[in-house]
């Protein structure tokens, strides 16, 4: 079974990977990793927010059996601080139970009793988050679970950075590929 769940895991990197060299829009490939995740994992609900501006997260990809009540999270929120300022993990479940503030957000978002964060960061700064939830009662995250979370992130991470790159990339451009001919940019 465990031999099952990683080869799934690598084939699922494997096909966002193929998602994005077909030049797939971001949006759809966060969208199939959550949905992914949330499958491999037996999970309710799997989420990417990315950072907006200076104070807040939007969500960029949602999978949820659950009605979420989740479109943005702010920078502010006192629970987040470990997450941002340390770049480290927060959990809820048995093992960590949630601070008063925690428990907040969680009513405000849903019926949800165990939540992890995972810091998606781009150049030692935090870009944004991914996070896994499960409504079950007495429920703890597994480590292969917390690693696997760890990976995707970091794998989030290297997306937006080749976005990031791509974009650059098709600024220094200054001729055409198929003409061959200069384009419009370096003209003017």
């Amino acid at each position: 079974q465990e031999v099952t769940k990683k080869v799934t895991l690598l084939s699922t990197i494997l096909q966002i990977n193929d998602l994005v060299s077909r030049k797939a829009e971001m949006k759809e490939v966060f969208k199939f990793t959550c949905g992914r995740i949330r499958n491999v994992f037996n999970l309710d609900a799997c989420f990417i927010l990315l950072r907006a501006n200076e104070d807040k997260f939007l969500v960029e990809a949602i999978d949820s059996t659950l009605p979420l009540e989740l479109d943005s999270l702010s920078k502010e929120e006192s629970f987040l601080k470990p997450l941002i300022q340390e770049n480290r993990f927060i959990i809820l479940d048995r093992n960590h139970p949630p601070l008063e503030d925690f428990k907040d957000f969680i009513r405000k978002v849903g019926n949800i009793n165990n939540l992890a964060l995972a810091p998606i960061t781009l150049r030692k700064e935090i870009a944004g988050i991914l996070g896994i939830a499960k409504k079950e009662v007495e429920f703890t995250f597994a480590e292969d679970e917390i690693e696997s979370l760890n990976i995707f992130a970091r794998h989030i991470s290297l997306l937006l950075e080749h976005r990031e790159m791509s974009i650059k990339i098709q600024d220094l451009e200054i001729t055409d590929a198929l003409t061959g001919l200069y384009n419009d940019k370096f003209i003017r």
